[in-house]
């Protein structure tokens, strides 16, 4: 691991450096330790340690919000220790008018877009939480400051911390390679016919040449989207041998847009729009009980869509019911034009191409490739 750390200034005889000198010292021992400052260059300095966690520590400073911005502009991971320096007293009572211009500026800013905040003291994760401005916030007490911690206990807890913010971003982490499995995943899990080669040699291989840590990745976006069986089911077909990691013993923040677990429904409407319900019974009154679950399938997948909650699983089954059961392909068509979602059925047809690699054989209609389309792959795997 490498973690960028940023104080203002080191100096003697402070509280504040003598705490950032012994967490980095200690910290020396189990990773790679890099120290700025305000006279640092910004670039020169994420340039040189390439960091896993950038560290902010202390508030208020505008060469730290500099780096901040730049840092999060370059997708590097920020976290902020404000050291007691943010809170309803502070806010209120020490520089009010300097920290009220401040706060409007970029202090504000800057607490929302960090992965997380550290605080050292439960009293100082209440202040913080009051603010309203950041959920993610652990406490690590400070060496220095409390006999019944060594430095060694504590750089052993922020590395717990950073590891827990680097894996509540796993999806940021993702490689192009862990992408491509996840859609060869979907695609082998949700086959019907296993007698057939599933996929080519050059997806089998990217499967197979997975490190256990790419694959810790896949795992954490596996149960996020409901696809933990799949991707077990997907393994076997192929005889793959996965990694034994046990993801409930990996601490994470909660996020902040959780899919809907189980299955897609076929045979009710989510979102209780009793008008869309009946309008999809009066047009698929005499179809067939297939046609009426996949348009029912689809107008959930909409609305999913729309709340971000569909998951991976969901868009799984929905290529199952496309590519998989018997339907009328031309009365299908027919029917998302009379319930206006035809575009809607269009632009899922190139998702489901894209993520999960549905042949156009199977496409009941031409697929739609829009701006809409990016959106929509955004909430899975873009």
């Amino acid at each position: 691991m490498r973690i960028l750390h940023y104080i203002s200034q080191l100096k003697n005889d402070d509280i504040l450096s003598d705490y950032v000198r012994h967490l980095t010292d200690a910290l020396k021992a189990v990773a790679d330790v890099y120290v700025a400052t305000f006279n640092s260059n910004i670039q020169e300095a994420l340039d040189e340690s390439a960091p896993d966690i950038v560290h902010i520590h202390g508030a208020w400073d505008r060469y730290a919000f500099r780096l901040m911005k730049t840092a999060v502009n370059q997708g590097y991971a920020v976290v902020i220790s404000p050291h007691g320096e943010i809170g309803t007293y502070a806010m209120k009572h020490e520089e009010r008018l300097a920290k009220s211009v401040k706060n409007a500026d970029y202090q504000r800013w800057m607490l929302k877009n960090s992965e997380a905040l550290l605080a050292t003291s439960d009293d100082e994760r209440a202040a913080l939480e009051a603010l309203g401005w950041q959920k993610k916030i652990d406490v690590i007490g400070p060496s220095i400051l409390d006999s019944t911690i060594s430095d060694k206990q504590m750089a052993e807890e922020m590395i717990w911390f950073y590891t827990k913010v680097i894996d509540t971003r796993y999806r940021v982490l993702m490689t192009d390679s862990e992408k491509e499995a996840v859609r060869s995943i979907i695609h082998v899990g949700m086959a019907h016919d296993e007698t057939m080669s599933l996929l080519d040699s050059d997806r089998l291989l990217t499967l197979r040449g997975l490190k256990p840590d790419e694959w810790r990745r896949i795992f954490l976006y596996g149960d996020d989207e409901d696809l933990r069986q799949i991707i077990d089911t997907a393994a076997e077909r192929i005889q793959l041998s996965l990694p034994a990691i046990d993801t409930s013993k990996i601490s994470r923040y909660p996020t902040d847009c959780p899919k809907m677990m189980g299955s897609l429904p076929g045979d009710r409407l989510v979102g209780g729009n009793k008008l869309l319900a009946r309008k999809l019974r009066e047009t698929t009154e005499d179809d067939s009980e297939n046609l009426r679950q996949l348009t029912a399938m689809l107008l959930n997948a909409r609305t999913l869509l729309r709340k971000r909650q569909m998951s991976a699983r969901h868009l799984a089954e929905l290529y199952e019911e496309i590519k998989y059961v018997d339907y009328d392909e031309t009365r299908f068509v027919e029917i998302t034009k009379e319930m206006k979602l035809n575009k809607f059925m269009r632009r899922m047809l190139q998702v489901l191409a894209d993520e999960a690699y549905l042949e156009e054989g199977f496409m009941p209609d031409k697929p739609l490739n829009d701006r809409s389309v990016k959106q929509i792959e955004r909430q899975f795997l873009k």
